[in-house]
């Protein structure tokens, strides 16, 4: 836990060397600076190929889809993803 520092640390990543298949980020909304900079860390790792998969609490788990295939399966109204890693 880094208390409000995680933009700061993720601009230090060089995702082109440092490859990463899932990243964990803390992200609380109780004010308007922290949404601001909360999507600005959901703009750079949406720049870095990544999408959110999970919300647990104020964690957000994010996947790398460019380690992956995703398959979709549909049933009864609703979309599955499936992963696979390469």
């Amino acid at each position: 836990d880094i208390e409000g520092h995680e933009l700061k640390v993720l601009r230090t990543i060089n995702f082109k060397k440092v490859k990463i298949k899932y990243l964990c980020v803390e992200m609380i909304n109780h004010n308007s600076f922290s949404i601001e900079n909360n999507n600005e860390i959901e703009n750079l790792l949406k720049m870095n190929n990544f999408s959110l998969i999970k919300k647990f609490g104020f964690n957000y788990i994010y996947i790398n889809l460019v380690k992956i295939n995703l398959i979709f399966v549909k049933n009864y109204q609703k979309i599955y993803r499936l992963y696979f890693f390469v």
